[in-house]
């Protein structure tokens, strides 16, 4: 396999960390002493490393052990409530007679029929 030893050779192979790894104990630091995301970002691009705010955001998250994370403001995203699995129409558990002080979004409605 003479061109596989040849590329090897001449090309070096890429890094398997980002940038942002060397600047790990500084971000941490910025983050206790509760610098805000764009505030790290201004940071780094004075050090001539550009990121997105979500790229460092992510970056942060994964690389930050769970003890450093209690420190951290992170808003969270509201729950959603669990969706309804099953095929079912939910609605067809509303049908029947509601039971006293149930609520029921389906009023009963009295159709007459005139048969003259």
């Amino acid at each position: 396999m003479k061109n596989l030893e040849e590329f090897l050779a001449k090309t070096k192979p890429g890094a398997k960390k980002s940038r942002l790894h060397e600047f790990l104990p500084a971000l941490k630091s910025l983050q206790d002493k509760k610098y805000t995301l764009k505030q790290i970002q201004d940071f780094l691009k004075e050090n001539e490393v550009e990121v997105s705010v979500a790229w460092l955001s992510a970056f942060l998250r994964t690389n930050i052990n769970s003890s450093d994370r209690q420190n951290l403001i992170i808003p969270s995203a509201p729950q959603r409530p669990a969706a309804n699995t099953s095929r079912e129409n939910p609605l067809r558990a509303l049908s029947g007679k509601p039971k006293e002080g149930e609520f029921n979004p389906i009023p009963p409605v009295k159709i007459e029929i005139d048969n003259s």
